[in-house]
């Protein structure tokens, strides 16, 4: 959220404690509130008894703030009464709890507590994704398939990415996926029938208002045989009321408003009760209960499950959020540039919702400065697609906006971006730049125009991710919205199709040490065969023996030359040398079967120790992979061992990947590709250390080098100076001074 938001939500709130990590800390410098980082709390002693405080039913459990109309967010207030009704109606409703829970969304989204909740409170496995896992559907499924995931909700539209776009082998510990946040199209819910028929799709609706949720549906094949999805009955002891404006009930068939009462409903607004007084309403049949007036429209089918049918005001959902269209009104119409400013919702088939804003401007319109000045407002999801520049607002004889007419303008040409069309300049350029324009259904289309500018949003960006993969072209999840236009994001992604494979034949012989191996010699001249690291692998399956284990390690061992290096002392300097796969010995087997359980892991390092004493950098095989049988008595594990001379931190990533693959599918697929050799590296870099580029900086960094005082004489430090005594001061530079 921009500060200017979070100012606002703290000081309506009234909040006098924050929870927060150091990264964020800057945002609250302002605000008179006891911080309290995470990383600076210290574990708290089991032995001190805490007092818990004595909670009651109405107390508050959570404060929620939604888009207001008045350009002011409002506070939902949720007590642990209405979240426990909650969650209780989810173990009534559905027909198994979750093993495991993937949540998706951020815990200031309300659809979180469902997750949350309902998975701690039965005994489940709560999976928190990472932050903007959305934009990688990849990520997605490898975590369901990775934690067994049986529960999920999240967006349609996203749902339907997946689906599109997703081995289906990947989803099948999914049990139950709940959607909601927009309303569910059938086209999703005919490619679920098509790819999943066994999970249980279901259909959740409920304002922030009614806590969480109020009405459900589980998603039958039926259910494509009908005009539109439902969202089906009650829940959670909900109670529900079609009615019209005199707040009389509506027949079957008949449109009218959505209102809900019941235990899970909110008192009110924060702090609103002019607010609270127009949307809590009066109870026309029980006049001791208060109704939540939702401004949705719904009707009944005849099986008495409830159609949704859009809103009667200017509110709306975005990519899952509750937005008031008034809201982003008011605040363009408050910036100075602008004379007048409408935003409307459109939609394409079976494409997203998108936010069009028609700007009559005060004098010159500059759409880049009016974006800047709303980021500083409003969040991401409630800042305008695109923007249109009319002369005049058009008016209906009433005097009132005419829409239709607003709609019938097309939204801003490409062109009118760019004084000039940028054509791309590579095939990566010109795949991006078809796979643009088809997601954005634009023809007019430089390699120059920024993403978000002309009509992207997250939920087209996963899109693009998705679909550039399936052109053969990596895009990280991040990477689109750090580098937001064609000819920028093109220099950062990569090919997939042999990116990594190259044709380099094996090597051997004498290499140049690299700068970093010189500069080990240089520093470690004691015991430089002893900087080693180890990984790991506990409870291997006893499907995978021995010999798949040693047929992988001579695999990598002949795939990465590195891992085959020695190295030797001649002429007062050391040399490095790749031994042809044949010399090395890196596979070992270790039994331990006969050993008592207890003794299992002191055996297990008394046997590293030695293997790593054995260890020498002139005999080479730095790299160790040691597989310990351990017969009935435990599962199997595997340690890999190597001298830090050989791997770094990326190099692990792709040995482990190389067994971690096999151990996980199964099978041994000799996948393995051929990266550049060590060689190939080490001559590139002692030609880039001789270039021009480096050799005319050397001598400024020199001088950065030399202090006129010497900094220990000054602290006046007795040494040594002992690592128990050491503490870290992390400091966090501000952009500006960085």
């Amino acid at each position: 959220y921009p500060e200017q938001r979070i100012k606002y939500i703290l000081n309506d709130a009234k909040v006098n404690s924050i929870i927060t990590q150091e990264h964020a800390g800057h945002i609250f410098k302002d605000h008179d509130i006891r911080l309290y980082l995470i990383e600076s709390l210290n574990d708290y002693s089991t032995s001190i008894s805490q007092k818990l405080p004595k909670v009651k039913d109405t107390d508050l459990a959570y404060v929620i703030y939604t888009s207001g109309s008045t350009g002011r967010p409002k506070g939902v207030p949720i007590t642990h009464k209405n979240i426990i009704e909650s969650t209780a109606g989810r173990l009534d409703f559905y027909d198994e709890n979750p093993f495991a829970f993937l949540l998706m969304s951020s815990i200031s989204f309300d659809s979180s507590k469902a997750g949350i909740f309902w998975t701690l409170c039965t005994g489940g496995n709560l999976i928190i994704a990472e932050k903007r896992i959305e934009q990688d559907i990849e990520q997605i499924a490898s975590l369901i398939e990775k934690h067994k995931i049986s529960h999920t909700l999240m967006l349609p539209s996203l749902y339907q990415i997946i689906l599109e776009n997703i081995d289906g082998k990947k989803l099948e510990s999914l049990t139950t996926v709940m959607v909601a946040g927009e309303a569910c199209p059938k086209s999703l819910c005919e490619t679920h029938f098509k790819t999943k028929p066994n999970v249980a799709l279901y259909n959740e609706y409920g304002p922030t208002e009614a806590t969480v949720w109020c009405i459900a549906h589980k998603i039958q094949q039926g259910d494509l045989e009908t005009e539109q999805i439902p969202i089906g009955k009650p829940v959670a002891n909900a109670q529900i009321y079609i009615l019209d404006s005199d707040r009389n009930s509506v027949p079957f068939g008949v449109l009218g408003e959505i209102y809900v009462g019941g235990p899970g409903l909110s008192n009110g607004y924060l702090n609103r009760s002019d607010l609270t007084g127009l949307a809590f309403v009066e109870n026309p049949f029980n006049t001791n209960e208060k109704l939540y007036k939702t401004g949705d429209l719904g009707k009944y089918r005849n099986d008495g499950s409830i159609e949704f049918a859009g809103r009667i005001d200017q509110q709306i959902k975005i990519r899952g959020f509750r937005v008031e269209l008034d809201e982003i009104e008011n605040t363009i119409n408050g910036q100075s540039s602008v004379q007048q400013g409408v935003v409307l919702v459109k939609q394409d088939l079976d494409k997203p919702q998108r936010l069009v804003a028609y700007i009559k401007p005060k004098g010159k319109f500059k759409e880049q400065e009016l974006r800047r000045s709303l980021k500083q407002v409003l969040p991401d999801y409630m800042i305008p697609n695109s923007f249109v520049c009319v002369d005049e607002i058009p008016l209906l004889p009433n005097g009132k906006i005419d829409k239709k007419s607003l709609e019938n303008i097309k939204d801003f040409s490409i062109s009118s971006f760019n004084s000039e069309i940028k054509t791309p300049a590579n095939e990566i350029e010109q795949k991006l730049l078809e796979i643009w324009q088809d997601i954005l259904h634009v023809k007019s289309l430089s390699t120059t125009d920024n993403f978000f500018e002309i009509g992207g949003d997250s939920i087209l960006s996963i899109q693009i991710i998705a679909k550039a993969r399936k052109s053969g072209i990596s895009i990280a999840p991040n990477q689109l919205f750090e580098h937001q236009t064609i000819s920028e994001l093109a220099l950062f992604v990569n090919m997939i199709n042999d990116k990594n494979d190259v044709n380099e034949e094996i090597i051997t012989g004498n290499v140049h040490l690299t700068p970093i191996q010189k500069w080990f010699f240089d520093t470690h001249k004691k015991a430089p065969e002893f900087w080693n690291q180890i990984f790991t692998i506990r409870d291997l399956p006893k499907t995978i023996d021995s010999n798949t284990i040693k047929e992988i390690t001579e695999h990598v061992i002949t795939k990465h030359d590195a891992l085959r290096s020695k190295f030797y002392f001649q002429d007062n300097i050391w040399h490095a040398s790749i031994l042809r796969p044949e010399e090395i010995e890196a596979f070992k087997v270790i039994h331990i079967s006969n050993e008592s359980t207890s003794n299992l892991d002191s055996i297990i390092q008394s046997s590293l120790n030695d293997i790593q004493e054995s260890l020498s950098l002139e005999k080479g095989s730095l790299f160790k992979c040691i597989y310990f049988e351990t017969g009935d008595i435990s599962k199997n594990r595997l340690v890999l061992l190597s001298h830090h001379l050989i791997i770094d931190f990326v190099s692990w990533q792709i040995v482990l990947n190389n067994y971690l693959d096999t151990i996980f599918k199964g099978e041994f697929t000799h996948q393995v590709s051929k990266s550049d050799s060590i060689k190939t590296w080490g001559n590139y870099l002692l030609d880039f250390s001789n270039s021009d580029e480096i050799i005319t900086e050397v001598d400024f960094w020199k001088q950065q080098t030399s202090a006129k005082n010497n900094f220990l004489d000054e602290l006046k430090i007795q040494l040594p100076i002992y690592e128990k005594d050491v503490s870290t001061i992390s400091v966090e530079i501000d952009k500006k001074t960085t």
